[in-house]
């Protein structure tokens, strides 16, 4: 899924969804659970990266030049979220590591870069 809004904070916000044959279901970075409202935990299963597009048709592409043409990209999407057709359902929730780059040449910015399985909410 393309363009979910859910919050992940990367580009175009994708998910990805596996249906088994006998309908069980595998959502892989959903981050935002079904019944999520604002204030309730993230399961944060999204790991990513600073991208640069230094030509144009790339997804991050400015005319402004090179440094401004970023943006964040996820490259592994973590098992967040399994049902059943029993009305069953399992989450797992994870933290995300922090790293830091130079950006725009200052050394303080911080991207994800990486995550672990943590205890639910």
């Amino acid at each position: 899924m393309t363009g979910s809004g859910n919050e992940s904070g990367t580009y175009n916000s994708d998910y990805w969804v596996i249906t088994q044959r006998d309908g069980e279901k595998y959502y892989f970075g959903l981050n935002h659970l079904p019944g999520w409202t604002s204030g309730d935990t993230a399961t944060n299963s999204v790991d990513s990266e600073l991208v640069y597009s230094p030509s144009s048709g790339g997804p991050c592409y400015s005319s402004a030049g090179f440094t401004s043409s970023v943006c964040t990209m996820g490259y592994r999407w973590h098992l967040d979220y399994v049902t059943d057709t029993r009305g069953d359902a399992m989450a797992y929730y994870y933290t995300q590591d922090s790293n830091y780059n130079g950006h725009s040449l200052r050394c303080s910015s911080s991207s994800a870069t990486g995550s672990a399985p943590t205890p639910g909410p």
